[in-house]
């Protein structure tokens, strides 16, 4: 570029050369054209030219070289996530207790021991009280009992009275009497005869009769009689002692 800027201001001078010389006159011609002896005109030397300023001389740009592009960095594998647990919710505090003033208190007095209790023991059941044969005559019903039988009377009610009749200590026949009896105890078929209403049941198709109720206008107004839980022969013999049973 500095040499075309030289090659251009070479070119400038020379055209302003040429076109002085065209527009300043030819003194040499006049001079020669004139006769001799004339005065020769004082030549008047041509006015300086101007110097054709010089550009200066451009610097070449320096190239600018880019920065080189960063390198991507490897990818890595990224870490497992921790789990963050949550800090502990801070707890209200506490409301500070009121200050009482300390009441005055009483030392508690222990009571007094209590006499030692010695536990009751239960006595044994009372063996039930064979009654003679004069309490039997008094009763408001007659039985008659064989060899080995015996009559004992339970504890009595307001207004009745149960009896029991045994044999070797085990029941036999119950006999009731007062004013309503929950007759009747067995299932069976009712028969009145004889002034009493009897329960019958077939066991073994055998009839029996093993429940009696008499009804009376005086009291005792019901005297009841049934035969108790047996088997065999017990059964049978109690079975007869009730129809011995009549009232007084």
């Amino acid at each position: 570029m500095t040499r075309t800027l030289f090659l251009t201001a070479g070119a400038v001078v020379l055209s302003a050369g040429g076109a002085l010389a065209q527009s300043t006159p030819d003194y040499t011609g006049s001079l020669n054209s004139m006769p001799p002896g004339a005065a020769r005109p004082v030549e008047t030397p041509p006015p300086p030219q101007a110097a054709t300023p010089t550009s200066s001389p451009t610097p070449a740009p320096t190239p600018v070289t880019a920065p080189p592009r960063p390198q991507a960095a490897p990818p890595t594998s990224s870490p497992t996530p921790t789990a963050v647990t949550a800090p502990p919710r801070p707890q209200a505090a506490s409301p500070e207790p009121r200050r009482t003033e300390p009441t005055p208190t009483t030392a508690a007095v222990p009571p007094a021991p209590s006499p030692t209790t010695v536990p009751a023991v239960s006595a044994p059941a009372a063996t039930p009280r064979v009654l003679t044969r004069a309490e039997i005559e008094a009763l408001p019903f007659a039985i008659a009992l064989p060899e080995g039988y015996v009559l004992t009377a339970g504890r009595p009610g307001p207004d009745f009275q149960v009896w029991t009749v045994r044999k070797g200590g085990l029941a036999q026949l119950m006999i009731y009497a007062g004013p309503a009896s929950q007759f009747p105890i067995h299932t069976g078929e009712q028969v009145v005869a004889g002034g009493r209403t009897s329960i019958v049941v077939v066991e073994d198709g055998r009839r029996r009769a093993l429940e009696h109720l008499f009804q009376q206008s005086t009291a005792p107004h019901h005297i009841h009689v049934w035969v108790a839980s047996l088997d065999g022969a017990d059964r049978d013999r109690a079975e007869a002692l009730a129809h011995g049973v009549s009232p007084r």
